[in-house]
């Protein structure tokens, strides 16, 4: 049943890997599965939040990061798990990306081409192939999505540099907004799962908690149960690095302790996407100030 030509046959080992992927997704977006539905729009949207960071880093005008960066950690989590992908890459920022002010700006162009990149790239595939229409296809074409987000900002910044002399102008606003945006979504998306789990919140802490046990034989639905139980375990490697990883933001004590107060606290009331946001968010606030206070000392 999965094991299609989902590229004509020209690439055999790319549409097995598209197999696996499929093989796991599948049983996780099927009716039977509405009991976890909460918990997977939720991950599916707060995982954005950490794909978009990738981007951004390799959008700086003074980074590390080769062009194609993104796309290529992209592909590498869509095939090894965002759990396993995403603390290496925030071991890396940490030690090569930019805490104070050299070479942390991002040009307009470049912050606009990642917006429209996580808009239509992602968002857009992950509503229609996995929430509204998650046919075996559809769930196999949504697998590239770091392709998509790449080539919607490699397009949005031919057409968008032609006669615009804002491209080159300062894009902060537009990574702020774009961190506004996926707090919005994300805190929607947790409104949702709130109304799902009559407002419970031990039940909706429990939804992200992945079991220790075997998914039992005798229960039937192992493929479900197995594919959920590794998409929490999932969930809580990539989700949990990051806020571990926030504390490298803090300047002090004070702000860390806020740091871990913030994740704990924002991630309940509304979701760990929207958290997430909000501290890239600050963070990109206290890059911008420090960006101004280094100019008007120079002055």
């Amino acid at each position: 049943m999965f094991q299609q030509h989902y590229l004509g046959g020209y690439l055999p080992g790319l549409e097995h890997l598209f197999c696996v992927l499929v093989v796991f997704f599948h049983p996780v977006l099927q009716p039977e599965a509405a009991s976890f539905t909460p918990f997977m729009g939720e991950f599916a949207v707060s995982l954005a939040a950490c794909v978009v960071v990738p981007f951004f880093e390799a959008a700086r005008t003074n980074t590390i990061f080769w062009p194609g960066f993104a796309m290529a950690m992209g592909l590498v989590y869509q095939a090894f798990t965002a759990g396993v992908t995403f603390p290496i890459f925030w071991a890396i920022l940490h030690v090569f990306g930019p805490k104070e002010v050299q070479g942390s700006d991002i040009k307009r162009g470049r912050a606009e081409a990642v917006m429209a990149g996580i808009i239509l790239g992602y968002f857009v595939p992950t509503l229609v192939f996995l929430m509204l229409f998650p046919s075996v296809n559809n769930i196999a074409l949504w697998q590239p999505f770091p392709v998509y987000i790449t080539a919607v900002g490699v397009i949005y910044r031919f057409f968008r540099s032609f006669g615009q002399a804002s491209y080159n102008t300062s894009g902060h606003r537009v990574v702020c907004l774009t961190y506004i945006f996926l707090f919005g979504i994300g805190a929607t998306f947790h409104f949702r799962a709130w109304t799902a789990y009559d407002f419970n919140v031990t039940t909706l802490i429990n939804s992200w908690i992945p079991p220790v046990d075997i998914p039992d034989l005798a229960k039937g639905h192992v493929a479900l149960h197995g594919s959920a139980h590794f998409l929490q375990w999932d969930a809580v490697l990539a989700l949990g690095s990051t806020f571990l990883s926030s504390l490298w933001f803090a300047d002090n004590i004070f702000q860390a302790v806020g740091l871990l107060a913030w994740s704990a606290i924002g991630s309940i009331i509304f979701g760990p996407g929207a958290a997430i946001s909000g501290i890239f968010l600050w963070r990109e606030i206290k890059l911008h100030r420090l960006r101004k206070a280094v100019k008007s000392v120079k002055k």
